[in-house]
């Protein structure tokens, strides 16, 4: 049983719940507030792929951006009002939507691939944002492409241990034409896999004609600097299928300099030329004749930890539909702000507010530990989130367990995942295991030199004082090198601690001393409120939020069995610009408590406000 179009004259809460046919006992909830339009009237959808969708508008009277209530959950429908759909859905495993992937054999995508999709979970559509949780669908592994011809592709995996959850909401001051999709995966699955390129971040399958990819990769980020041109399709001036960016968003542009535009936390970033894979271009008009695939990427390992149950991660887009000069306007309201000082010994027992993006990664007797990793020759990094620094002294507490390899501290990333994604960005200043210490950058040694009375397998406290784009290195507080960078590209940016993939590293001590920087924090949420839906679908949640000119987002965290005791302590249920979020992801008989977190772009949180002990209730 499937939706079907709705009055629009007669919008109103529907509620229904259905089972799957004969496959399934998935039962699902979809409470809408707007239309459902089926697909027949949308096009796009690929000659033998599975046609009984459902599609759901969200519409500012700007732009129109569609989510598919079937298959995952993802972006389907991105266009002006009265225009042309630049989402391809030729390709169940690409729209705009989110997947894991290792290098071979593995790809969890979010809304499926072929006629299979993926099983939908809660679909839940409100006013102002849509909210979906899917089980992902394990794509045809790459390695079946390597097999002799001919070949039966293997029967697609629901992955049964995995879930992919997507947010949508359209962001104010923008007039009208950006939005905010967010996504969080989730995996307890043992199953292991590579360091890769992951599309977490949402990114985009576009199916109309752009001319170029543009974005910014120079040395002087957010000062209108001119924009780099990564290719221009027409005349097949590439670079590249992998960039990076040091302004951390890029735009997919015509001639007339507009296009789609995304930002993310992400410094990495790659396109594909399509058209070869799909000549005859979509069903649905000329405009889907050319097809590119474009985005962030976010590197990390696949697997858990020690100590943990479950592997997380984060993502999210801010996208812009327009002209490409005013939407990097409105992406300098969202450019990372300098953050204040920083101080981390790991005796709460926990990295909270670092992301491994390698295993095994934890903390034991208040040092963190960093391998050695199972899959090198990956290098290792756990990255600071969502702290951004220029001129400052980092300093750390490091020692080479195994007496292997090389650890270290990495400053003035980028972007804030792993330091090695497209290529080594930001400055890497680390001890080899034979006693040197070295700086590099863009997998360029600037420098390196000897270390004074090293000893292997101890602790020894490496420094680097940073000027613009002079460094000065000591170790053990001895000053040992002084190295600018000719380059002259990372005069800001993020943090890792990082080893090589053979090394077993410990670190302790973690420490960002700055004279400038933001260290208010936004002020708090206001009468954070939690009761029990009306109809008994979920916790409906308000508060009002800050008005502080640097407030980015307010981040609500759910948490069993306790308070949040900070903004990483929970299920962050809710993050955005909205007051008034219904979570319906809960569990009959369960108890909840919900902490709002209000934090601005240097990265610092507001205290908590709080609402605790609230007993989940029966639907209705």
């Amino acid at each position: 049983m499937s939706l079907r179009a709705l009055d629009a004259t007669k919008l109103g809460l529907m509620v229904g719940e259905y089972k799957r046919a004969s496959e399934g006992q998935w039962l699902r909830r979809l409470s809408c507030l707007l239309v459902t339009i089926p697909a027949v009237l949308w096009g796009g959808i690929a000659e033998g792929h599975n046609t009984d969708h459902d599609y759901v508008f969200m519409d500012n009277g700007v732009i129109k951006l569609g989510r598919e209530a079937q298959a995952g959950g993802c972006v389907v429908w991105l266009s002006e009002k009265d225009g042309p759909n630049l989402i391809s859905n030729r390709d169940l495993g690409r729209q705009m939507q989110s997947a894991v992937f290792d290098t071979l054999a593995w790809n969890p995508t979010q809304a499926g691939d072929g006629p299979t999709q993926s099983i939908i979970e809660i679909f839940d559509v409100r006013e102002d944002y849509i909210y979906s949780k899917c089980i992902p669908l394990h794509y045809v592994p790459l390695t079946w492409y390597l097999q002799p011809e001919p070949r039966t592709a293997p029967e697609p995996r629901v992955c049964e241990k995995q879930r992919i959850h997507m947010w949508s909401e359209f962001l104010p001051e923008s007039e009208g034409r950006a939005f905010w999709v967010r996504a969080l995966w989730e995996s307890r699955s043992d199953r292991e896999g590579q360091v890769c390129g992951q599309c977490v971040h949402p990114i985009v399958f576009a199916n109309r004609y752009f001319e170029k990819v543009l974005t910014y990769s120079g040395a002087k980020p957010w000062t209108g600097d001119t924009l780099d041109e990564v290719l221009d399709l027409d005349k097949k001036d590439i670079t590249g299928p992998f960039y990076l960016m040091t302004e951390q968003w890029q735009g997919l542009v015509g001639d007339d300099n507009r296009g789609i535009m995304l930002m993310s936390a992400s410094s990495n970033a790659n396109w594909w030329d399509m058209r070869d894979r799909y000549p005859d271009g979509c069903a649905g008009g000329d405009h889907m004749k050319a097809l590119c695939y474009v985005g962030p990427l976010d590197f990390f390992a696949v697997g858990l930890n020690p100590g943990e149950d479950q592997q997380v991660r984060e993502g999210g887009v801010i996208a812009y539909l327009g002209d490409v000069t005013k939407a990097r306007a409105f992406f300098t309201r969202y450019k990372p702000a300098l953050s204040c000082g920083l101080t981390e010994d790991f005796n709460d027992g926990n990295h909270h507010g670092w992301v491994p993006n390698t295993r095994p990664t934890y903390v034991d007797t208040g040092v963190l530990s960093l391998g050695p990793a199972p899959d090198p020759p990956y290098p290792q990094d756990i990255s600071l989130l969502r702290r951004y620094y220029g001129d400052a002294i980092y300093s750390a507490r490091v020692k080479m367990e195994n007496g292997e390899g090389w650890a270290g501290l990495v400053v003035h990333k980028p972007g804030e995942g792993h330091y090695w994604g497209v290529q080594p960005s930001g400055y890497i200043v680390a001890l080899q295991h034979d006693g040197n210490v070295f700086v590099m950058t863009n997998g360029q040694t600037l420098a390196a030199a000897p270390v004074a009375e090293f000893e292997p397998r101890a602790w020894h406290t490496v420094s680097i004082e940073t000027r613009g784009l002079d460094l000065d290195i000591s170790v053990d507080d001895r000053k040992t090198l002084t190295v600018h960078d000719p380059m002259e590209r990372y005069a800001a940016g993020y943090v890792s601690l990082a080893a090589a993939a053979e090394t077993h590293a410990l670190f302790d001590d973690v420490s960002i001393v700055t004279s400038q920087g933001d260290a208010d924090a936004p002020a708090t949420v206001g009468g954070l409120k939690a009761c029990i839906a009306e109809d008994g679908a979920g916790i409906d949640l308000s508060w009002s939020n800050p008005p502080d000119s640097d407030w980015r987002f307010t981040r609500i965290v759910r948490k069993e069995g306790g308070s949040p005791e900070d903004p990483y302590d929970g299920y962050p249920c809710y993050e955005g610009k909205l007051s008034a979020y219904r979570d319906v992801d809960v569990v009959p008989g369960e108890t909840y408590s919900y902490a709002a977190y209000a934090w601005d772009h240097a990265g610092n949180y507001a205290e908590a406000a709080r609402a605790d002990g609230l007993l989940a209730g029966e639907s209705k």
